[in-house]
């Protein structure tokens, strides 16, 4: 059965998650599910290189073999849905989500040297074995990542895949007023950003 923490119970469980405040936008390094994770999760460690601001986790959930979703809310009231498809994984894993604030992503974009645009909103999404270790390699099946909301699919918007404080590419999908779909096959660091007026 899947469990899902968030709130105070994710604040309580702080130190096992070993997570600091600040750094979230695209998903970070894969891995192959390994370890037991029905039983509860073990202390997550993001990829070396990975923002400091995609690092604020707001939501874990386990999900097992047959694959499942969950929802997460982003900054500027944006609704972010991931499907995971059966046998992804050989064996359950752990997601989770980092949703920085408007303020921590504006600092991104600042640091990748984005010009004339504002950050609308971004996550992380991590995936791990039972013991919080990264899932190495490309999954076997792509996981859909839908983002729903009024500041996305904006004509001239651009979706960036962060793949380090300084470094980023287009994160691609299909595009329409208030509704943005990506796949993946690995943990990133997600960040959309609008033209500035």
């Amino acid at each position: 059965m899947a469990h899902e923490h968030r709130g105070t119970e994710l604040g309580r469980s702080a130190t096992r998650v070993r997570l600091s405040a600040a750094f979230a936008v695209t998903l970070v390094g894969a891995c192959t599910a390994g370890g037991n994770a029905a039983g509860g999760y073990g202390p997550f460690t993001p990829p070396s290189g990975t923002p400091s601001q995609f690092r604020n986790v707001q939501t874990v959930k386990t999900l097992g073999v047959g694959g499942g979703r969950l929802t997460a809310r982003l900054a500027n009231s944006v609704r972010l849905t991931v499907k995971v498809p059966a046998h992804t994984f050989s064996k359950p894993v752990q997601i989770a989500i980092a949703a920085p604030t408007l303020k921590q992503l504006t600092a991104v974009l600042h640091t990748l040297g984005v010009k004339h645009y504002a950050a609308a909103t971004g996550f992380g999404i991590f995936f791990a074995d039972g013991n919080g270790e990264p899932v190495k390699g490309r999954f076997s099946k792509a996981v859909t990542l839908t983002v729903d909301g009024k500041v996305v699919g904006i004509k001239g918007e651009k979706s960036l895949k962060v793949a380090s404080p300084t470094k980023s590419s287009p994160a691609g999908g299909k595009t329409k007023k208030g509704d943005v779909t990506l796949s993946t096959r690995t943990s990133s660091d997600l960040l959309f950003a609008n033209p500035a007026r």
